[in-house]
């Protein structure tokens, strides 16, 4: 999937970092775009800054993402946990 059409299902741009650090994509602490992709059941796979592209798959690991409590408290946070949400029902 192309990072335009992450943006696209998501309805806001990406975070601009994302586009140049792989650990917005695969971490979990410190950055809502993981935690977001984590929290709705996936996980970024094969993600290719040059060309702006990533696959995602289900999350093996989906009871223990599901049970960690994700930060909460900023607005930021919270829309990208909303936004995460979507970009799952997208993907189904």
């Amino acid at each position: 999937m192309a990072f335009s059409d992450v943006e696209d299902v998501l309805g806001l741009p990406l975070p601009p970092s994302a586009r140049n650090h792989l650990p917005h994509w695969y971490g979990y602490e410190g950055t809502a775009l993981g935690r977001a992709i984590r929290d709705a059941g996936w996980r970024a796979s094969g993600v290719n800054l040059t060309a702006e592209r990533v696959t995602f798959v289900r999350a093996v690991d989906w009871p223990q993402a599901a049970a960690a409590k994700p930060a909460r408290g900023n607005c930021s946070s919270d829309t990208w946990i909303e936004r995460g949400q979507q970009l799952a029902r997208a993907m189904r």
